[in-house]
């Protein structure tokens, strides 16, 4: 278009018509400038190969010659992507202003924006087909239970999942061509949807973690014996010197010799105790590298306290379902007690107070995915605090048949006893903390030092006589 010729004299032309023409032609001189450089798009559901909920498929209606595109998805999330069309998931429902701005760096610039709602709850996605991060089993919950099939495939590979989170929420996934024994799709053991099933996909089980809550209803039944024990059943403690802190460990026993536990792929397991007597950090969990399970490269062990529950969760697990058969400790958990609460839950000397440790659950799954049955002890593990005034005699006839060799050790330690029954033996460390009680069994005991820290050591030998007390060198 072009301006009209004025062929009439300037001054019969009024002056809005002058200004209507000026107008005309700036606008024509903008259209000119803006022609085909036009932002636009249209969106429905993303219905490709994974009908995720959370999905739209925008299409790019954009015109012009612009070079450069730029997706705002209204939820902090952006694209660059020039294609026609662009598929974004939303993680939560809601209404989001979605805006294309496309430019050339020159005269071209535009913006448009919509509206877009996205439900989440209008998919296809349920707990039968879609992912959970952690919940491995389908069980509704991610807990040490999906150890056990995790560790059976990993090395696997599969289809990657799209804008896979670890956020415990539904997402498809495209089925994998593997399934557990018992009929899990792999693409639920790829926590973090990245296509491989690896250690790093129990990230999502730590993450959205949930107590164990399978309680025993069976304790005795025809197959191996599965207990906690507790390496001494009595510690003493001295009335004129409570410590501030005692150790107690106890072992997890499976099976033995003459019932051992058959084609064993996992075990998981979760133990009560009273809070109020361990101290905050006080639980450690130790795993077996010589247990029948296999060394760490063979088995994934693992723990979880939760405070909450009184309740600490343990499991292992063989890797890419290889079994073990076997039976003996496979673990060892240990328990730092408070001196204070022994002193006063137990006010009168040889009065005792009992710190009992039970299985509240349990699970050993074999290679075929099937539980085992095994038998657990009713009555729980426990240990007795009794405090008793143990003051060494400084008796030279009595300390003459108590010795301990070698020394200074190095992994081993022995304590003889010579005509003695002796009771149990309190490792002390240089600054008086006690660090370990070792039950006495017979004249001749051996001791496990090797875990020990380099430094001086005292032992305090308690018999039926009284109290020796040793001092040795760790080297």
């Amino acid at each position: 278009m072009k301006c009209f010729y004025l062929k009439y004299s300037p001054l019969t032309v009024c002056r809005w018509c002058l200004l209507m023409c000026f107008l005309v032609c700036a606008f024509q001189l903008q259209a000119e400038l803006h022609f085909n450089c036009q932002a636009g798009f249209s969106h429905e559901p993303y219905s490709g190969q994974l009908p995720q909920p959370g999905g739209i498929t925008f299409t790019s209606e954009a015109t012009g010659g612009f070079t450069n595109v730029s997706w705002d998805f209204g939820d902090d999330k952006f694209s660059s992507e020039a294609t026609q069309t662009v598929t974004h998931f939303y993680s939560e429902s809601g209404t989001y202003e979605v805006c294309l701005t496309i430019w050339d760096g020159g005269d071209c610039n535009s913006m448009f924006c919509e509206e877009v709602t996205v439900n989440l709850n209008n998919g296809s996605c349920g707990l039968d087909d879609c992912v959970y991060p952690g919940d491995v089993n389908r069980d509704g919950v991610a807990n040490l239970y999906d150890l056990i099939p995790l560790s059976g495939g990993i090395g696997a590979t599969g289809p990657y999942r799209p804008n896979a989170t670890l956020d415990f929420a539904p997402q498809q996934a495209e089925d994998w061509d593997l399934s557990t024994p018992d009929g899990i799709n792999y693409k639920h053991l790829d926590c973090d949807g990245n296509g491989i099933v690896e250690t790093e996909d129990f990230l999502a089980i730590q993450r959205n973690y949930s107590a164990i809550e399978d309680p025993i209803d069976v304790f005795e039944s025809d197959g191996p014996e599965v207990y906690l024990e507790f390496e001494t059943d009595t510690v003493y403690v001295d009335q004129n010197n409570i410590p501030d802190q005692v150790t107690i460990k106890a072992g997890i026993y499976m099976g033995d010799e003459a019932a051992p536990i058959e084609d064993l792929h996992g075990m998981a397991m979760a133990l009560s105790y009273d809070s109020t007597f361990v101290s905050t950090q006080g639980i450690h969990f130790d795993y077996n590298n010589n247990s029948f399970m296999g060394n760490a490269g063979i088995a994934l062990p693992y723990s979880r306290k939760i405070g909450s529950e009184q309740q600490i969760d343990l499991g292992v697990a063989r890797l890419n379902r290889r079994t073990a058969r076997g039976y003996g400790r496979v673990a060892t958990v240990s328990f730092i007690i408070i001196g204070d609460l022994i002193d006063s839950r137990s006010s009168n000397q040889n009065t005792g107070v009992d710190f009992a440790v039970p299985i509240k659950s349990i699970k050993l799954v074999d290679g075929i995915g099937e539980e085992i049955e095994v038998a657990i002890r009713k009555l729980p593990a426990k240990v007795t605090f009794v405090k008793r005034v143990l003051t060494s005699t400084n008796d030279p006839l009595l300390d003459a048949k108590v010795a301990i060799f070698p020394n200074p050790a190095q992994s081993q330690l022995f304590i003889q006893l010579d005509g003695l029954q002796g009771e149990s033996a309190q490792l002390f460390d240089s600054m008086g903390k006690q660090k370990h009680v070792f039950p006495l069994n017979s004249n001749r005991n051996k001791l496990d030092i090797q875990e020990l820290p380099s430094g001086l050591y005292t032992l305090g030998i308690l018999t039926e006589e009284g109290m020796v007390s040793k001092r040795f060198v760790k080297n």
